[in-house]
């Protein structure tokens, strides 16, 4: 005999309905992030740039125009246990003279000062220029008087350590 217990309608447990929020447009967030990664590589940029730009390099005048000079570099530097009469040291470029030209300034220096030569650099010169720190300054006139035969610019350099006497041999 059946039951009035079972034919009781049980009430059905629906399932929670699962409401997803509506996506917003994040638009602001992503132009943020997107010039966030633009100002980061804009700046290893210039920071690249400023550590490969030459800091001894004389500016040129009206009338110069830079070209690359073609010697190889010769990299070398008079022995130290010469006696020599001044404590600077004297890095010369090849500016546009051309090799013979540079070796005969460094021949006739390396009577007094220890000479470093640097090669050939980044620009050609149609004088000769002579940049020193102030308390090179004797020694700098003295460089220009050694080279009379040639049309010398002498000129105070603001950077203090990166070299005590720079000389840029360019043409007479």
């Amino acid at each position: 005999m059946p039951r009035d217990l079972d034919f009781v309608r049980r009430p059905r447990r629906e399932s929670p309905t699962i409401h997803k929020p509506s996506r917003q447009p994040r638009s602001g967030s992503m132009a943020i992030a997107f010039v966030i990664i633009i100002l980061v590589v804009g700046g290893i940029l210039v920071a690249q740039y400023l550590s490969s730009k030459p800091t001894s390099a004389p500016a040129l005048n009206a009338g110069q125009t830079p070209t690359t000079s073609t010697t190889p570099p010769t990299n070398s530097t008079t022995p130290t246990n010469q006696t020599k009469s001044s404590q600077a040291v004297i890095q010369i470029y090849d500016s546009g003279g051309g090799a013979d030209e540079l070796k005969k300034v460094s021949d006739s220096l390396a009577k007094t000062y220890q000479i470093k030569n640097l090669g050939p650099s980044q620009f050609d010169y149609d004088k000769t220029y002579v940049w020193y720190r102030k308390e090179f300054k004797t020694d700098a006139n003295a460089i220009a008087k050694l080279l009379s035969d040639r049309d010398v610019s002498l000129k105070e350099s603001e950077i203090s350590g990166v070299f005590d006497i720079l000389v840029y041999v360019g043409k007479k």
